[in-house]
């Protein structure tokens, strides 16, 4: 008897585990459960990255999809793509990261430097790099791709 209660605990709680490393977050979309041993940002960044908050308001995903998600590769392009009355716009941008994300429009001007933070393996925070009247903060989500 005490075999089939700890059996039955047993199975039970790896169910829980399992169930706890896969959720679903909007739109269906799995929740981020990246480990990494990856220390080095410029190489960290490297993924898909969806905007989840600004300005500490949540951003709600459309039936179009995202509103607005940045792919950073490896060869330095990021590509950024969001909605813009209801049409998929999509601009691509090199960049670089030291103590600040950089970006240069391809073919372009500098774009204004963010500082960044990675709060978890999941969630980059991105915030203006310059102190002015508005400033801005984003969380982006790590999507898998």
């Amino acid at each position: 008897m005490k075999g089939i209660i700890f059996g039955t605990g047993l199975a039970f709680l790896i169910l829980l585990i399992f169930e706890a490393g896969c959720n679903k977050g909007k739109a269906g979309t799995e929740e981020c459960n990246y480990e990494t041993i990856e220390t080095a940002p410029a190489k960290f960044i490297i993924d898909r990255w969806v905007l989840s908050n600004s300005n500490n308001n949540p951003v709600n995903i459309n039936d179009q999809g995202s509103v607005d998600y940045w792919q950073f590769a490896m060869d330095s392009i990021a590509k950024y793509q969001y909605y813009l009355n209801g049409k998929l716009q999509t601009e691509q941008h090199k960049y670089w990261v030291d103590s600040l994300l950089h970006f240069d429009r391809v073919g372009g001007y500098p774009l204004t430097p963010w500082k960044y933070e990675f709060i978890d393996n999941c969630t980059l925070k991105l915030a203006s790099a310059f102190i002015s009247l508005s400033q801005t903060t984003l969380i982006y989500k790590r999507i898998k791709q």
